[in-house]
């Protein structure tokens, strides 16, 4: 039986949102969404994601996903990742635990008035409790991604490109070496809504070139300084056999701001 109930879980998060919600301090300025999720002015924050993934295979994973960002700097952050996985294919008895722990160092290269670069490194590392729960290798990808902003569409575009490669690990599992192609667009609505439409192009090198697509639309609002909540479905278009291209997803979270 899964340990990860979609229910229960909705449930936790909302809950744990009124309590975060009064922690705003009083008299700070009003910002707005893009200057408070600019992802290019680094902040340090908490959040928790719970994602579920219907996967090709006729299984499905589940994964909750804390997450801590600590910037030392608007121009130098340092992230961590203890993401909690179940995996359920069909037939066969579920398997839940700790996944691969993810640390990510990002420096800002450079910021203009409606331009900015980041470039960082996301390292993986091999600690999953069981061979479904991760990839096996440990795992380097570089990555790079600017901001474009755009007034008059009240949007920020933000293409995007990282190359992972696994570097050690179980001889016996698929070695990793994958380029990831996104192009992301985040719109300001009124009241304080946003959405981040972001398209995802894979190419896996180690599987004879094969390509995955997939398209996710994320839909949140930034409640008060502090606190911003978002939900995001999304669908694989194409990629069949390819081990991150899901059928569908859906994702809820909550990101806390900590300045």
């Amino acid at each position: 039986m899964s340990l990860l109930r979609p229910r229960n879980v909705l449930v936790a998060l909302l809950l744990a949102l009124p309590l975060a919600a009064h922690a705003q301090k009083a008299g700070q300025p009003a910002e707005s969404v893009t200057q408070r999720l600019d992802p290019t002015d680094f902040k340090s924050r908490f959040e928790t994601r719970y994602e579920y993934q219907d996967l090709q295979s006729g299984g499905a994973r589940q994964l909750l996903v804390p997450r801590y960002e600590h910037a030392f700097s608007k121009a130098f952050a340092l992230r961590f990742e203890v993401p909690y996985l179940v995996d359920d294919p069909p037939g066969v008895d579920d398997e839940s635990g700790i996944g691969d722990i993810l640390i990510r160092p990002a420096l800002r290269l450079y910021r203009g008035e409606r331009f900015a670069v980041v470039a960082a490194a996301e390292i993986t590392f091999d600690t999953a409790r069981d061979d479904r729960l991760g990839t096996g290798k440990n795992v380097v990808a570089p990555l790079v991604f600017a901001s474009f902003d755009v007034p008059r569409l009240n949007s920020v575009v933000f293409p995007f490109a990282q190359q992972s490669v696994s570097v050690s690990g179980d001889d016996d599992r698929s070695d990793i070496n994958t380029s990831l192609f996104r192009v992301g667009v985040l719109s300001r609505w009124p009241n304080r809504f946003y959405t981040f439409l972001e398209p995802s192009l894979y190419i896996d090198w180690e599987r004879d070139e094969k390509t995955g697509f997939t398209l996710e639309l994320e839909v949140g609002r930034l409640l008060n300084r502090q606190l911003a909540i978002w939900g995001r479905p999304g669908v694989g278009l194409w990629g069949d056999n390819l081990p991150y291209i899901y059928d569908w997803n859906f994702e809820i979270g909550f990101r806390y701001f900590l300045d």
